[in-house]
């Protein structure tokens, strides 16, 4: 009995990365990859904008807490040494 081929269900076809790079057999110097305007997968300006605040408030508890640790370093070290 053959084994049947799984299809890989998570290959739309889509070229996530620019392969046209220098000292490879298929580099094209003059090809230019230029983006659709109306690209469906491409996010609008507020989503764009969502995703960056969202970024800054995931990180925003480890900047505080270092900045506290270095603060709280500084402080001791001032008593410390007064």
């Amino acid at each position: 009995m053959k084994k049947e081929k799984k299809q890989d269900i998570y290959d739309d076809g889509r070229t996530i990365v620019n392969m046209n790079v220098e000292g490879m057999p298929w580099y094209n110097p003059n090809r230019t990859d230029r983006k659709k305007k109306n690209d469906p997968d491409r996010p609008r300006f507020r989503e764009r904008l969502a995703m960056i605040f969202g970024g800054y408030r995931a990180i925003l508890p480890f900047v505080l807490v270092t900045i506290l640790a270095f603060a709280l370093t500084a402080v001791i070290i001032y008593l410390w040494l007064h």
